[in-house]
This record gives structure tokens, C-alpha cells and sequence, in this order.
């Protein structure tokens, strides 16, 4: 049984779901079935005589006006209640598939770029397409998502540290590819293991079987998102292997959800993933890319 918390916190999901389903417009489905209402109404009134018309008309202006002023108040109290219900779920940690917000204070790249600690890059090719590969340079925030930054870095040199045998193997980015292209949002790539094609599994750096892990932390925002890199997520809020580079600078909208760990270097790297990467025809719904666009190789940079 769900604790009290839990209950008002489902409930808050639910009705925030139903509000929402149809994006940035807020509650606009209330006033899609307020605006159908108006549409059958007026309908049958232009089928009446004129004096019966009138005469409705006037009844229907003053019905019309009550009916907007109840629904006005019915959505400032829907609008009220799912606040308090979201505000409830996020202080509690219950709202599934999304992390708690940071504790510590935000930062704006734009305004205060954290230190770059390393650089790493990825020779990308788009198959059958590219002549030769392009390379991406990817400077990486190590002092902020130290544990993070270190599972980058592990497979952009093309192994990893076994835990047990202190040893490396040949897990690593290198021949992977990125899976999913969301145009003007964001290219996605790093899967390792069984089913890299449509981008279901990672495998990060630690252990022998490649365990997923906590990011450290989302203080990152990606309100100046464009060439911003962060972590997917998998089930739980948890990271492995898989990560996407922002091609929109809005990016709002994966602020407390996604962990952002680097930022894209170079500007011939950023002129690829635009004109070339997220041109790639793709196979929908799962935009999956109809030619593979791979890894070819990947590795740290040395200091300057």
C-alpha cells in the first residue's frame, strides 16, 4: 500500500498528465472542450426560427458567461491542487522517472562554464555517406561529475577497468553507433551490448558486467543547451554507456532530469552533428537512422 503521500502524489501525476498530454499549451484541453461546446451550440442555433434564435441567443450569452467564469474557477483550483500535489511528489522523491532536484546551487554555462578538466573525442561517420570520418571534441566537466566524467573517459579510451581484475577489456565506444536522431533536439549514441541498434542497452565503465550508476549530480542547466552532452537515462534515473548532444539551444526542458557532464568543442564538430548528423533520413517512430552513423574511433586528447 502506498503511504498517504504516495496517493496524493499519484493523483497529482495523473491530473497534471491529463492537462498537459498535449505539450506547452498548459491546461489548453479544458479550453478545447469549452471551444467544442461553443461550435455545437452555435450549430443549433442557426437552425432555429429567428425570434426563438434571438431569444436563446440571449439565455445562451448569459448561461455562456456563468458556465466560463465556473470553468475558469474549476481550472484555477485543478491548477492549484496539481502544484501542491507535484510540489508534494517531488519533495517526497516519489514522482517516478524523474530525480529529486539538486540541492546544490544550478549552473549556467553561459554565465559561469565550469572548469574543463579533459578532452576527449569521437571520429564519427555517417556510412556509406562520408568519405572519411569527422572528429568531435568533447571537453568534459570533471570537477562537477567527477564520477561521470570518469566513466566517459574509460570508454572513449576504448576499455574499462575490471573491479575484480585489474585488468582492461575492450568495452569502449569505439564501433558504436548513434542510434536515434530527434532532429533539431538532440542525436543520441553510446549503447553497448545486445540491442545497440534501437539504443535498449548500455553498459558503463564499472565492474565486469558493466553495472549502471547514480550521475553525481543535475546542476548543470541546459538553458544554453546547443552542443551540450549529457547522460541518458535508464530505468530508475540510473546512467551506463548511453549518451545524447543537445542540437537546440533550448534545452529546458532536461533541466533535474538529465545530467549534462561536457559541452562540444570544436566548431567543425558542431557544423557536423548539425548539417550532416541530424539530416540523416531515419526510420520513424523509434527514429532510428536509415544509414548508421558510427563511431569509428574515440580517445582522450592530450593536456596543451
Amino acid at each position: 500500500m502506498l503511504p498517504f503521500v504516495g496517493w496524493v502524489s499519484l493523483v497529482g501525476v495523473l491530473v497534471v498528465g491529463l492537462l498537459v498530454v498535449d505539450g506547452v499549451e498548459g491546461f489548453s484541453i479544458l479550453g478545447q472542450r469549452s471551444s467544442s461546446m461553443t461550435i455545437t451550440m452555435t450549430m443549433k442555433m442557426t437552425q432555429e426560427p429567428d425570434n426563438n434564435r434571438m431569444d436563446r441567443s440571449r439565455k445562451s450569452s448569459s448561461s455562456s458567461s456563468k458556465s466560463s467564469s465556473e470553468a475558469l474557477d474549476r481550472r484555477r483550483w485543478i491548477q492549484s491542487a496539481a502544484r501542491g500535489a507535484a510540489f508534494v511528489a517531488a519533495s517526497s522523491g516519489i514522482m517516478t522517472g524523474n530525480p529529486p532536484p539538486s540541492n546544490a546551487a544550478y549552473i549556467d554555462i553561459h554565465t559561469d562554464k565550469p572548469k574543463i578538466t579533459q578532452t576527449v573525442y569521437l571520429d564519427v561517420q555517417i556510412m556509406d555517406m562520408d568519405k572519411e570520418p569527422t572528429r568531435i571534441k568533447i571537453g568534459l566537466f570533471g570537477d562537477v561529475m567527477p564520477k561521470t566524467v570518469e566513466n566517459f573517459v574509460a570508454l572513449c579510451v576504448g576499455g574499462t577497468k575490471n573491479d575484480d581484475e585489474d585488468q582492461r577489456n575492450t568495452r569502449g565506444y569505439a564501433g558504436t553507433t548513434f542510434y536515434r536522431v530527434l532532429s533539431g533536439i538532440t542525436v543520441q549514441g553510446g549503447a553497448i551490448g545486445p540491442n545497440t541498434r534501437n539504443g535498449k542497452t548500455g553498459l558503463s565503465s564499472f565492474g565486469a558486467n558493466g553495472e549502471p550508476f547514480e550521475p553525481d549530480n543535475y546542476n548543470i542547466q541546459h538553458s544554453h543547451a546547443d552542443g551540450l552532452v549529457c547522460m541518458v537515462r535508464g530505468l530508475g534515473g540510473s546512467v551506463d554507456s548511453r549518451f545524447f548532444i543537445h542540437t537546440n539551444a533550448n534545452g529546458g526542458w532536461a533541466d533535474d532530469r538529465y545530467a549534462a557532464f561536457g559541452i562540444v568543442l570544436n566548431d567543425n564538430g558542431m557544423d557536423y552533428i548539425h548539417n550532416r548528423m541530424d539530416k540523416v533520413p531515419v526510420k520513424p517512430p523509434s527514429n532510428i537512422p536509415l544509414t548508421p552513423i558510427q563511431i569509428v574511433a574515440s580517445g582522450i586528447l592530450p593536456d596543451k
